[in-house]
């Protein structure tokens, strides 16, 4: 499922154009601030229908503009297929092969794992950040996931709003406990089956032989949610402290991740390089626990290579990965990739152009 091609229109400061890239290794070289990054996180937009960089698309539309338009073609079997993301001034518009689609349907087609120098914040941010990060993951492997996710954020915004009101009782916010006991099975049974099978990856060695492990610590223990009339009636206990607090004080939405290195907590105890290695070896087990369940590897982005990792596990992720899957790469430091790529694998971006060596 390679990406054959990306149409940029009105994107930050990239010049309006298409771009056919190379199934396999595509590095993308320049100075800092010509539009490196952009152009990778337009293709992330058209891919995922998001961007990695901010919540809001519109800050990715060319300065004095209102709209942009990103496009990517994907080849497949038996049907290549057409993924475009419109901005518009009425809002974000999705299609796939020309029809009206959703974020499911886009990743039903193309399977991207994309890595950024804010994902070291994964480790050291809260833990928000680490359930945004492995449920961005878990919709690797299954994109109904963001729909049993999406259903659950919808009970909660609902029961939320009941709790900020002054006269409420354990009877009018039941139906909503009950459906939230629900929707929480469905998202607390979907992280616990991934996060199994990628733990049990991680115990494979990859570019490091300390032992690293990752435990899931749901809010609502799945033995509690599997007998809906006693974890109801384990929230009607806390309605009094939820009133108090104006919000739910349980279900998915406070659930944890830990990292471990070695039995310690890599959040506390980690150097900023073990960070980097922790990371890289949670990336390997996913696209190796991809490339077992499904036969192939999604197309792995890195933006600024070079920052992430030194120029040893370049090498050595290059080598991993035999040229089996599409790589999208960008550096400021062509001469490290000189030994290991050839030049037909170099595009040179300089204010927001982009071209092939």
């Amino acid at each position: 499922m390679p990406i054959t091609q990306l149409e940029t229109w009105n994107y930050r400061n990239l010049e309006n154009a298409a771009i056919a890239f190379s199934p396999k290794i595509n590095l993308f070289v320049g100075n800092n601030g010509q539009g490196k990054t952009n152009l990778m996180e337009a293709l992330y937009v058209a891919c995922l229908t998001k961007s990695f960089r901010t919540h809001q698309l519109a800050d990715c539309v060319t300065h004095g503009r209102n709209a942009f338009r990103v496009c990517c073609s994907v080849d497949d079997v038996p049907l290549d297929h057409r993924l475009e993301v419109r901005l518009t001034e009425e809002g974000k518009d999705l299609r796939a092969d020309g029809k009206a689609a959703s974020i499911a349907d886009f990743l039903d087609i193309v399977s991207v794992l994309c890595i950024t120098a804010d994902h070291l914040r994964v480790i050291t941010d809260g833990p928000d950040a680490r359930r945004r990060f492995f449920d961005g993951l878990l919709a690797l492997f299954r994109s109904d996931s963001l729909r049993a996710l999406a259903a659950y954020r919808r009970v909660l915004r609902q029961k939320m709003s009941l709790l900020r009101t002054e006269r409420l009782s354990v009877t009018t916010l039941e139906p909503w406990n009950r459906k939230l006991v629900r929707e929480a099975r469905t998202v607390v049974g979907q992280r616990r089956e991934f996060m199994s099978r990628l733990a049990a990856e991680l115990g494979r060695e990859r570019f490091s032989g300390l032992p690293l492990d990752v435990e899931y610590q749901p809010s609502l223990a799945e033995d509690l949610l599997a007998d809906e009339e006693t974890a109801l009636r384990h929230l009607q206990r806390q309605l009094p402290r939820e009133k108090e607090a104006g919000r739910a004080l349980l279900g998915p939405h406070l659930d944890r991740y830990q990292l471990f290195l070695d039995g310690r907590n890599v959040r506390r105890f980690a150097s900023s390089g073990q960070r980097r290695s922790i990371l890289l070896n949670v990336y390997l087990a996913v696209l190796n626990l991809f490339h077992r369940e499904k036969g192939v590897y999604p197309v792995l982005m890195i933006d600024d290579v070079d920052m992430e990792l030194d120029v040893e596990r370049i090498h050595q992720l290059i080598r991993f990965l035999d040229f089996e899957t599409q790589i999208f790469l960008t550096s400021s430091k062509a001469e490290i990739f000189k030994d290991i790529l050839s030049p037909d694998r170099f595009f040179h971006v300089e204010n927001g152009g982009i071209n092939k060596s």
